[in-house]
């Protein structure tokens, strides 16, 4: 049975078509990523009268939701504030699908593309795709993509901020841009999430370089092995742990990308003498 209202996104060139009983209002931060194409994954949102709730135990428990293992993929049930469920989630691997089956209480968590994306393992959907959502920010600069990256309040969008006001770069993604090995190099695409940024750009950038950042009262900066560029990275992508099907494919595109992309640490001030250091360095290897 066809759903009342349909609506499109493409992210990371990926593409989703929402079939849902509700319409599901586009949120500012999506509507660059409407699309007309057709769709790789087939998500489907039903109202129903009643869910029904897996008997066994949960292999996994995030904010929001518990996760069950099936024989296709996963089920997640969602509760809100007093653990009472309101939907339930169903994926398809195999076949690219996704049922979301929904209370009438619950139709406001699913009323707009921000709410009804946290319901469709939207982090998954992406690692099928060979692609990492990684916690940085992303700019386009002349030397191509640099990601900047670390733990929460390090400084992310500052730092991409200054190369815009510095050095003419064009903010791809504040928060979460969508990495993908495209044939032979890394790729960063933009996202609807971009945090407090609100840079919501629908545009792509070959990643030159990522840098882990560090806090200072002076700039310095290095270039990180293997396998301590690997752990740094690996903590900003977002990969359930419970799904070791996930896990296993996210350690190995890990691997990959700190493989091919340079990695850097740059203990740093928030300003100018940043750019400087990081822009030399840059500069360096290119005539190296």
């Amino acid at each position: 049975m066809n759903r009342k209202f349909n609506s499109r996104y493409q992210i990371a060139d990926v593409t989703l078509s929402l079939d849902s009983d509700l319409q599901i209002v586009c949120d500012s931060e999506f509507l660059k990523f409407e699309t007309s194409k057709e769709p790789d994954y087939c998500i489907t949102f039903q109202e129903v009268a009643g869910l029904r709730v897996p008997d066994t135990d949960p292999v996994g428990k995030e904010t929001g939701f518990y996760v069950y293992g099936t024989e296709n993929g996963y089920i997640r049930l969602f509760f809100g504030v007093d653990h009472v469920p309101y939907a339930i989630s169903e994926s398809n691997g195999e076949e690219k699908t996704v049922t979301v089956q929904y209370l009438p209480g619950g139709r406001e968590h699913i009323s707009h593309t921000g709410g009804a994306f946290f319901h469709i393992g939207w982090e998954d959907i992406l690692l099928r795709e060979r692609r990492l959502i990684f916690h940085a920010c992303c700019v386009h600069t002349a030397f191509g993509g640099i990601l900047f990256s670390g733990i929460s309040g390090i400084g992310k969008s500052t730092q991409g901020t200054l190369w815009c006001d510095y050095e003419k770069a064009k903010m791809i993604n504040g928060d979460r841009p969508v990495l993908y090995k495209k044939e032979s190099r890394w790729v960063a695409y933009g996202s609807p999430y971009a945090g407090s940024s609100k840079h919501h750009v629908n545009e792509k950038t070959e990643i030159r370089a990522i840098v882990m950042l560090a806090q200072s009262d002076k700039c310095t900066i290095r270039k990180l092995g293997v396998a301590e560029a690997f752990r740094k990275v690996f903590a900003q992508m977002t990969v359930g742990s419970w799904n070791a099907e996930s896990v296993t494919l996210a350690c190995g595109l890990a691997e990959q990308l700190v493989s091919d992309v340079p990695v850097y640490e740059l203990a740093c001030t928030p300003d100018r003498n940043a750019v400087n250091l990081l822009k030399e360095t840059l500069l360096k290897e290119v005539n190296e």
